[in-house]
């Protein structure tokens, strides 16, 4: 954990705006100043006093801050900092971005620094691909043995675990994690890809608490399901395709329920995203046979209907949508940013629910996205505690 920082290499950034936010350099009259705090109020701070500041500081922060010296590296490792960290409100909402090959490396746009990070996963046994994420923790797969493991890790404390396998064998599940406290949950459900060609209509949990899966209830039939989920509220929200619709898991009952909310008339390519504890949906509307918007409807649960908050405007829409270019995307969010992955396009668009705004992502490094190749976004929140034993 000594190189951690090294391991996270800023790329496609500005080294300006990233000196700036770290070093707390404020131009002003052109006069580049530096604020010098006198080093004896540091060196004489209560402990306790020390440790609370400490834990208002972004990770990157915190890495730095682990190399200026044995006691910041003793405290900011120490359990009880680690648990004052842990209970604050998350501070770095990162988005985690896979390539679509299995790989030994991730990278993660920081909204903060308006920058990408790559993350090295060298640390894991074998390459993989992101399936899900809660707070600091990624859920992947990858092969071990010619079979699919699916291993659970902290990219920033580098711990990680391979779960057991799943009582059903499966190809291609729904896959979706949460963390509460020390110990977390992995819920997979379905799978489209079963040798005899059915579709398997089951789901199962993984706890952290006792290692072990258990069968959980069964979803609804005739259901297939749409890659992708999100949880909110306790309650894990997926889409169905032919015809479109959504289902809704409660986490602590394990039941399946459908979401009687009609869909949007005419909709395309629709995607589930969690903003702030709100459900979004966000697709393509047609008009008749041609594109022509895109939209995001709001799931409200008491009126169980689908309602519209935003379209994206005329002039941005025609110049993603061409003649010569068709148009493709996933969603996802995260705190109040929707992050849009288009395909064919070397970076990623971004729409701010609380401001109304649209806005484009630096360039991302992440190999072949230009080429048309999917891109796997996640939540992710850095973090130096883990739930990971």
């Amino acid at each position: 954990m000594d190189h951690a920082l090294e391991q996270i290499n800023f790329v496609n950034g500005e080294e300006e705006d990233e000196e700036f936010k770290v070093r707390g350099q404020y131009p002003h009259n052109n006069d580049d100043q530096k604020i010098c705090l006198d080093s004896s109020i540091w060196r004489n701070l209560p402990s306790d006093i020390l440790e609370r500041v400490l834990a208002h500081l972004p990770v990157l922060s915190l890495l730095r801050f682990k190399t200026v010296c044995k006691k910041l590296n003793r405290v900011i490792l120490s359990k009880p900092f680690l648990s004052t960290h842990s209970d604050l409100p998350p501070r770095d909402p990162w988005i985690a971005v896979f390539q679509s090959d299995s790989c030994s490396q991730f990278h993660a746009y920081n909204p903060d620094l308006n920058v990408w990070h790559q993350i090295s996963l060298s640390f894991l046994p074998f390459h993989v691909r992101g399936l899900a994420s809660a707070g600091g923790l990624l859920c992947c797969r990858g092969e071990l043995n010619g079979s699919l493991s699916i291993v659970i890790c902290n990219p920033i404390t580098k711990r990680w675990t391979i779960l057991p396998p799943m009582i059903k064998k499966r190809v291609v599940p729904i896959v979706s994690t949460v963390v509460k406290g020390s110990e977390f949950k992995v819920f997979v459900a379905g799978d489209d890809l079963l040798p005899d060609g059915h579709t398997d209509l089951s789901s199962e949990v993984y706890d952290s608490s006792n290692g072990h899966w258990a069968l959980s209830g069964l979803i609804p039939p005739e259901s297939d399901l749409e890659f992708g989920s999100v949880i909110s509220n306790g309650n894990l929200y997926c889409l169905t395709v032919s015809p479109y619709g959504a289902l809704s898991f409660n986490l602590q009952e394990g039941v399946w329920t459908k979401i009687q909310a009609t869909m949007p008339k005419n909709i395309t390519i629709p995607s589930l995203v969690e903003c702030s504890g709100r459900i979004f949906m966000v697709g393509g509307a047609m008009k008749k046979t041609v594109f022509d918007s895109i939209r995001v409807w709001e799931l409200c649960e008491n009126a169980m209907a689908w309602k519209e908050v935003a379209k994206m405007k005329n002039k941005l829409f025609k110049e993603l949508h061409t003649e010569e270019n068709e148009l493709y995307f996933t969603a996802v969010g995260h705190g109040n940013l929707i992050y849009f992955s288009i395909y064919r396009r070397p970076q990623m668009l971004a729409f701010d629910m609380s401001t109304r705004l649209w806005f484009w992502l630096p360039p991302h490094p992440v190999t072949g996205a230009s080429e048309g190749k999917p891109l796997f976004c996640y939540p992710f929140y850095p973090n130096l505690f883990s739930a990971i034993d």
